[in-house]
């Protein structure tokens, strides 16, 4: 969520990512380059979260019967 609300910034005046987007609409290869780094940062965060939670939370994962 953090990594979408982060490209999407740009519409408040915030930059970043978003801006890269938006500055270059007709330039096909940037918009897809940062396209593809805001989904892969999305990824990444969310499988770092992920670990996180397992590694902190060893008792919540189901057990075979």
């Amino acid at each position: 969520t953090t990594v979408g609300l982060a490209t999407l910034a740009v519409f408040a005046g915030g930059g970043g990512l978003g801006g890269e987007i938006l500055d270059q609409i007709t330039f096909k290869t940037r918009v897809a380059t940062a396209g593809l780094i805001a989904v892969g940062l999305a990824i990444l965060f969310d499988l770092l979260l992920l670990t996180i939670q397992r590694l902190s939370a060893p008792w919540k994962r189901v057990q075979p019967a």
